[in-house]
């Protein structure tokens, strides 16, 4: 729990900042003391145990020295989030599994490169659509200067300030194709981004998803369509040398990727990146009528 609650915090898909993942990391610290794992009183009579009589526990583990020191000294650090996020952010963790690029990835590095890459905003949807832009649109670059419009496009793409007690369901999952028109173009460097966020937060393994020839993936899907013999669906996958070149493709956008990663320096140099970064291929789905 308590790693899960860090991992990525630095985003805005509605995962809590830093500071307040920690105290609710520590909160829950409670749950390890001896008190947690106190013996629970044993059945009457000898007799197997009935319904909702719960049968006596083993004796409770008592606390090393170490656990001991630890608690202590998260104590002391209860009402003071700034060293708390520190202490949390060097926390060894573990792994980040199934993680998808374009969620862990910040929206404002989405904001930055949107700009960079001159695209432009739909008012009306906040949707990052090629320039050059015409009525209705302004360049996503005004974020930058434009601190309220930076924070429409926060609030669009995230989950930031998302009224509490809504259901946010249908506007997370809304966001992806909103700043879409980013993510697909930067898988490299998203790779770096999120790698660097993983190293600072001293996890030691990422598994992220990424969709590489997405476009030829999905117009072979609309050609093809389903068919529920299988057998008869792979042959028409395989007729004429579709699906491989797919696979080809897909392995030059992988490749050029892991080009674009390296590029950015961000695991080279005085900055750290996790013991293992591994990108899995996911693909889109079929869906039959």
């Amino acid at each position: 729990m308590i790693f899960h609650l860090l991992a990525g915090a630095r985003t805005h898909r509605g995962r809590l900042p830093v500071g307040a993942a920690a105290l609710a990391a520590l909160s829950s610290l409670s749950l390890l003391s001896p008190a947690a794992h106190a013996t629970d009183p044993a059945p009457v009579g000898g007799g197997s145990a009935g319904p909702g009589v719960v049968r006596s526990a083993a004796a409770p583990r008592l606390p090393s020295a170490g656990e001991l020191r630890t608690d202590a000294y998260l104590q002391t650090l209860r009402h003071d989030p700034s060293a708390a996020r520190e202490f949390f952010r060097a926390l060894p963790k573990g792994a980040d599994l199934h993680n998808h690029l374009s969620g862990a990835v910040s929206t404002e590095y989405l904001i930055e490169l949107a700009g960079r890459d001159g695209l432009c905003i739909e008012k009306k949807t906040m949707t990052a659509v090629e320039g050059p832009c015409g009525k209705g649109q302004r360049p996503a670059s005004d974020a930058q200067s434009d601190a309220a419009f930076h924070r429409s496009l926060l609030r669009a793409w995230s989950m930031q300030d998302f009224p509490a007690g809504k259901p946010g369901h249908d506007h997370f999952f809304a966001t992806f194709g909103k700043f879409g028109e980013v993510s697909w173009r930067h898988t490299g460097e998203l790779l770096a981004e999120v790698a660097e966020t993983a190293a600072a937060q001293n996890q030691f393994y990422l598994e992220t998803m990424i969709t590489p020839a997405s476009g030829s993936a999905k117009r072979l899907a609309d050609m093809v369509g389903w068919d529920a013999d299988l057998e008869r669906f792979h042959e028409k996958l395989q007729a004429d040398g579709k699906l491989d070149r797919i696979v080809a493709e897909a392995r030059r956008d992988a490749d050029k990727a892991d080009t674009e990663r390296k590029a950015a320096g961000r695991c080279a140099g005085s900055l750290r990146s996790p013991a293992g970064v591994r990108p899995n291929a996911s693909s889109p789905r079929w869906h039959s009528a």
